[in-house]
This record gives structure tokens, C-alpha cells and sequence, in this order.
């Protein structure tokens, strides 16, 4: 796992996005678990959206999870601090971040560039706070083509984090997958990462989702 130490670093923001059904909660509980990392843990939506019974269960006992109905990112981050003493955690994780738009925006997109402005702001308190930051959000329709064809389109937006990963279920899409010409024979339950980082690097990186128990897992055993 120390291919993910960067992003456990302090003062680390990292967006974990994707479209609907990639898994991009499931995958931030997976490195949290396997990291024996203990989280303060927002949802930015009071609705469960999670459709899988286990994977519902499993959310639900997230030890630090606080449901918040909150589109103001000052009452946010008013709320971690105020979070902060009375409890201690390693890593901060704020889930459906595209609440905190008036519309319906996604991420890594030319109209979300305000709502990206706004977490940005959490940089800083993860600067002031020495923490790592996880943001958690629905990104472009067009995410995985960007990320199949190439790279040139996201390192647009790696400034305005430290790391970005982009999971892509290829079952998902069954014989309509992106992936079907990849070079090596994608295998059951395979999800392919695509990670950029700050550093104008960006690479691809396989792990396994394990549907059963609702978990990702980091290599074949």
C-alpha cells in the first residue's frame, strides 16, 4: 500500500470522483480500513444513497459519520474545526462535496469551476490542520472517455487539488466498456484507477472490488 502513502500525507487534499455506481465511497472506506486510519467522516446529503444492503451497513457504521444538510462551505469547515476538539482523527473525508453547488454541477467540468473554488478552501484548513483531506463527488459525463484517451484533459484541473483518482467499474458497462481494446485482459471484479497528480504525473492502477462484502482489495490474494 505504499503506492497511497501520498495521499494519508498531511495537509493532502485529494478528490476521489467518478460517475454514479464506480464505487468512489466504497474505495475511500477501503483505504481508510486497510490504512487502520480513523476518519471524521461528513455526508453532505441526509439521504442514503447507497444501493447495496451491505454496502449500506457498512457505511452506517462508519464510526465518525456525521450527516450534514449543508451547502455553506464556511459552516462546513466551522464544524470540523469545532469537530476537532473533541475528537481525534487522522483523515477528514467529505462525501457528496457537489452539495455545497446551487445546481446540479459536476466535477471536472468548465461550469465547476466555482464549486471547485470553494474546495479549495478546504486546502488550507487542511494546511492550518495538518490533515489530509478527501472530497468525494459526482464527476463530468465525459470522465471516463477523459480518462481513456489520454490525460491531456485532466491536468486542467490538477491544480486545484494534490491528487485526483478517477475508479472505473469496466463490469459495469458489461461489452460496452472502454476498456474492451486494453492491452492487458481485464479480469473479474478488476476496477481501473486513474490517478493524477499535482506533479504532472498521471498513471493507471488496477484493484479488485469484491462485491460480496461491499470492499475493494489492493491485490489478487
Amino acid at each position: 500500500m505504499n503506492y497511497f502513502d501520498t495521499i494519508f500525507s498531511p495537509g493532502h487534499l485529494t478528490l476521489i470522483t467518478g460517475r454514479p455506481k464506480m464505487g468512489s465511497t466504497c474505495l475511500v472506506l477501503s483505504l481508510l480500513e486497510i490504512n487502520n486510519k480513523k476518519p471524521l467522516f461528513l455526508n453532505l446529503n441526509t439521504i442514503d444513497l447507497i444501493d447495496d444492503s451491505s454496502g449500506r451497513e457498512q457505511h452506517q457504521k462508519q464510526a465518525n459519520t456525521h450527516f450534514l444538510k449543508e451547502r455553506c462551505i464556511d459552516n462546513i469547515i466551522e464544524f470540523i474545526l469545532n469537530r476537532s476538539e473533541h475528537e481525534h482523527f487522522d483523515i477528514i473525508v467529505i462525501d457528496n462535496i457537489n452539495s455545497i453547488a446551487n445546481k446540479n454541477i459536476r466535477l471536472l467540468t468548465p461550469k465547476s469551476r466555482y464549486l471547485e473554488k470553494k474546495i479549495r478552501r478546504l486546502k488550507q484548513l487542511a494546511l492550518a490542520m495538518r490533515v489530509p483531506i478527501f472530497v468525494i463527488g459526482i464527476g463530468s459525463r465525459k470522465l471516463d472517455q477523459m480518462c481513456y484517451t489520454g490525460f491531456s484533459e485532466l491536468a486542467l484541473f490538477e491544480n486545484r487539488y494534490d491528487t485526483i483518482i478517477i475508479p472505473y467499474r469496466w463490469e459495469y458497462y458489461g461489452e460496452h466498456n472502454l476498456y474492451q481494446s486494453f492491452p492487458q485482459e481485464l479480469k473479474e471484479g478488476e476496477v481501473i484507477l486513474t490517478i493524477v497528480e499535482s506533479t504532472n504525473t498521471a498513471y493507471r492502477h488496477s484493484v479488485f472490488f469484491d462485491s460480496e462484502k461491499y470492499k475493494f482489495r489492493f491485490s489478487m490474494e
